[in-house]
Formats: C-alpha cells, structure tokens, sequence
C-alpha cells in the first residue's frame, strides 16, 4: 500500500460505528453498534458480507402468501450502516414545519414502510396523522434517506417485512410526553420512537453560516432592486444606514425582523419592510443540522443609487 493510499484513509471510530473510510467510501470490516453500544452487525465491505448480526427473538411482520403474520426470523431485517444512524438520520433531517409550530399542533406522527427482498425501504402509508405539514415531513425525511436494508429471512426465504416510525412533534422538548389518543399498530414492527422539538436555540455563530441564494453579490443586487426610497427622506435628502437584525429559521424562512439602529422612521420601516419579504436563504448549520441563526445586515439609503438604478 502506498503513502498516498494510506493518506486517504481514515478511521472512524465512535460509541455507535467503528471502521476505515477511502475517498469517501466505507472499506474493509465495519462494526456498528446498537444504543446500549453492544455489536449489533459487521459488515465487510470488500466481500459485501455480513459477518455479525445480533439476535433478536422479537416478532416481525412478514408478508407470506399475501397476508401479514407475525414471525421469528433466522436474519431480521436492519439498516446496512446500524439501527442508531439510521435513527440519527431521521431525528436530524425531520424539522418541525413553522406554520404547524406556529399554530401550536402538536402529536404524534407514525409512518408504516416495507423493506422488501432486496433491501429498499418502499409502499411509506399514514398509521397515524396528526395533519398540518408535519404528516408529510415524516414521510419526505424518510424518503430522502433512501436507507437500505438487511431484508427478513426466514428458513432459507427472503420476505417483505413491515416496519413502523413513531415520530412525536413536541412544542417544548423538556415537557414530559404527551397524552395522546390510544393508537392499535397493527402488523407492524415499531421502531425506536423518536422526539421532533422546536430548536429555540438561537446561534450568533455557527460551523456553517446561512447564506442567501445566489451569495453575498446576490444579496446585494436584490437589496439594490427591491429597496424603495421612501418619498419623505428623499425629498430632504436624507442618507444614512439602518442596521438590521433577524432570524433565519432552519428552513431558511426570515422571521423576528428588527432595527438595531435606524435614523429616520419611514428608512427604518422601510428596512423592516424589505428583509421581511426576502425569499428563503440557505440556512446555517452547526453538526451538518440546519439551526436557527441570527444575521446583522446593514441597509444603506443613498441617494446616488437611486440614478445609478433609473
């Protein structure tokens, strides 16, 4: 092995997965670990092999001759890199809509999927809705982790196997659960129940700073075109900047608009104004999770622009 193979590999190593990693790419023998950091599946990525897989005596629900029955299995079923990024993934990527947050629903979501013969999670159904926009984040997040799968085996025959993710949407993540409605799952192997909560957190700074689309030039022409002189500092000939402050939220929405500093009030509303109808940045993200983020940006009345932009 070379001194330039050698250098493109790292190790990975942390309580829940464990192996060499190439260009980006899994290599070799990687061991994943389940919550209670116990060997859950080894897999070498050389061979394709599964090398260990932890027993479970629990019942799944597999399809056999069109009809959902609960069963042992010889191999169950299991997300290739580990139950616990498979969870991680979903917690991470799901983000509770602001319009449901705002109107205060919350609840409890489950989304029924299979994993079929050859691994893919397919046929996502509602087990339970709680309706507004949070039903189908569950179902888009775990669409977009496209997660493949160990499938059932059962005396030597693959089958289809059904599994069921209980996401709860809290509007505070410190209260203790919910009372909910009692909900019978039915033929389906419930998952680790997960918590979506609204991240009040605000960052001043974060590993990734939100951007607007396009970039910094970007920002600056749209100021530049949508900036409306108002009429009053104009004909006084009024110049000077107002400094504003908001938030943009993880889905890159603007919201909580205010002036830090302003100097004539139709400047200052119309400052407000204009970054309150800005269309959704990038947010920033601080872990690889898109996070609330507190941005300044300073909004400057010249009266020189105004025939540079005629």
């Amino acid at each position: 092995m070379t001194n330039l193979a050698l250098a493109q590999e790292a190790l990975i190593q942390t309580d829940f997965e464990k192996g060499y990693i190439k260009d980006g790419q899994r290599i070799s023998v990687w061991q994943y670990f389940d919550l209670a950091r116990k060997p859950e599946l080894i897999i070498n990525y050389a061979s394709g092999k599964v090398m260990f897989l932890s027993k479970d005596t629990s019942d799944y629900f597999i399809l056999k001759n069109s009809q959902w029955v609960a069963s042992k299995l010889d191999v169950h079923p299991v997300p290739i890199t580990g139950s616990v990024n498979f969870y991680n993934d979903v917690k991470n990527k799901i983000i509770y809509p602001q319009k449901d947050f705002e109107a205060g629903l919350e609840g409890k979501v489950i989304v029924l999927f299979e994993v079929d013969t050859l691994g893919n999670s397919i046929n996502y159904s509602m087990g339970k809705s709680i309706g507004g926009a949070c039903d189908s984040a569950v179902v888009r997040c775990l669409r977009s982790i496209d997660q493949k799968w160990i499938p059932a085996v059962s005396k030597g025959k693959k089958y289809h196997a059904q599994f069921a993710v209980d996401v709860e949407f809290r509007l505070n993540e410190r209260v203790a659960p919910l009372e909910h409605e009692e909900y019978e799952l039915k033929k389906a192997k419930l998952l680790t129940s997960i918590i979506v909560a609204k991240d009040e957190k605000v960052f001043n700074f974060v590993e990734k700073s939100a951007e607007f689309v396009g970039g910094i030039e970007a920002l600056y022409k749209y100021i530049s075109k949508n900036l409306q002189y108002p009429p009053s500092a104009r004909r006084l000939g009024i110049e000077s900047t107002v400094t504003t402050k908001f938030i943009i939220e993880p889905d890159g929405k603007i919201t909580n608009g205010e002036i830090l500093r302003g100097f004539q009030t139709d400047c200052n509303n119309e400052a407000l104004r204009l970054i309150q109808s800005m269309p959704r940045w990038k947010p920033g993200t601080q872990g690889g999770r898109p996070v609330r983020q507190a941005y300044v940006l300073p909004v400057r009345f010249r009266l020189s622009d105004i025939l540079l932009n005629r």
